[in-house]
């Protein structure tokens, strides 16, 4: 269905390459002009002091990355440490993790194509400075997923500014053989394994069955202990609908490990998107959703190809990919009412407000016969004032 859905967008909107064919985007590539430079480097001071802020409220006492390499001393058990660095974190965690995670990831992310454009010293400092710092926000919570992701990301700008998006096999074999390395070093120091050989086995368990075995919670928990949620587990605003949000995938985790629960951890099962709307809505749930996934992620990925290349927005254009690849494990209802992606949305428009000197400026594609049919005029301009 989720093909279903990016066919039926196509057809709609035009085939994406369409006018900037993806083989030859870094072509299309621009330095960064003085305005966007600053526009990185303000945005990575910002990320710096919520990640800083973060850590003083927690306390340096209190990161478990730190404790799992022997830095500091604690008699707390990393899985405590961790839990109290999300999921029991006493504050709004998920406004701190948007600057020390996600608008961090993007400024490092345009710092690196920057460097690859500019090959200058001070380019590579500035790119290794924003690297050092994004690689300590995504392992202080012992989390192995965000730092393989980001490493991910950086390999994406690399292959597009310098391949023009074509991933060689060599290439993909080398990355997927660093990856499963850095993972089981990960588990190694992380989890308590015993050996490389462990940490290699066990990193390769979860990378290709972690989600498939949580998903089977699901299917055995709902409806035979749980009813179907009904929407229940879906976002709601300053409680505005008329029910109580259902933590599906801590509530999933208590019900598999009940044992956790006893002991002060607040644990997560998440697993396939759909698997959440089985939760909700029963195998009704599993077929008509995919169908609206890929007719969205098709729209956004042409809209984002109308905008001129820079490094700025190649850094946006990898972020959205990363952030959109977590449906592959969360829940949908986490996009229906998306703050991370609205917020990122608002950026870039102001940002290339900006650098279009108060007009957002695109380029005339395929997409624009939609917007005639639709009796709006904005598809014949080529640049839209806010």
């Amino acid at each position: 269905m989720i093909i279903v859905g990016f066919a039926a967008a196509r057809k709609q909107m035009g085939p994406l390459h369409s006018g900037v064919q993806f083989n030859s985007f870094h072509r299309s590539l621009s330095s960064p002009c003085s305005k966007e430079s600053w526009i990185l480097f303000t945005v990575f001071v910002f990320s710096l002091a919520s990640l800083f802020i973060y850590i003083l409220q927690i306390g340096w006492n209190n990161v478990a990355g730190l404790a799992a390499v022997g830095i500091i001393d604690t008699d707390v058990s990393l899985k405590v440490l961790r839990s109290e660095m999300g999921n029991s974190f006493e504050g709004k965690y998920h406004w701190y993790r948007l600057f020390m995670r996600d608008f961090l990831s993007m400024s490092s992310f345009g710092f690196f194509a920057h460097w690859l454009m500019s090959r200058s010293r001070n380019a590579f400092f500035i790119f290794f400075g924003s690297f050092a710092v994004a690689a300590f926000s995504m392992l202080m919570a012992t989390e192995k997923g965000p730092l393989l992701f980001y490493l991910i990301s950086l390999f994406m700008v690399y292959v597009i500014v310098k391949h023009g998006g074509r991933i060689t096999l060599y290439a993909g074999a080398l990355s997927a053989t660093a990856g499963l390395v850095i993972a089981g070093v990960m588990y190694i120091y992380f989890m308590g394994t015993s050996n490389i050989g462990d940490g290699f086995a066990s990193a390769f368990s979860r990378i290709t069955t972690g989600e498939m075995a949580d998903l089977y919670y699901y299917l055995t928990i709902f409806p035979d202990q749980v009813e179907y949620l009904l929407g229940r587990s879906f976002p709601n605003p300053l409680g505005i609908f008329p029910w109580e949000p259902y933590r599906l995938t801590v509530e999933v985790m208590n019900i598999v490990n009940p044992d956790g629960e006893k002991l002060g951890i607040v644990g997560s099962a998440p697993t396939f998107f759909w698997g959440e709307m089985y939760a909700n809505f029963g195998y009704l749930g599993i077929i008509v959703p995919p169908f609206f996934v890929g007719y969205v992620v098709y729209t956004i990925n042409i809209l984002i190809f109308r905008l001129p290349m820079s490094p700025l927005v190649l850094a946006i254009y990898v972020w959205v990919l990363m952030h959109i690849k977590n449906i592959s494990s969360t829940g949908l209802s986490s996009y229906i009412i998306d703050v991370t992606g609205l917020i990122m949305l608002i950026f870039t428009l102001i940002v290339m407000s900006i650098l279009g000197g108060g007009v957002i400026r695109y380029r005339r594609r395929r997409l624009q016969s939609l917007f005639a049919r639709s009796g709006s005029c904005t598809g014949n301009l080529r640049g839209s004032r806010l």
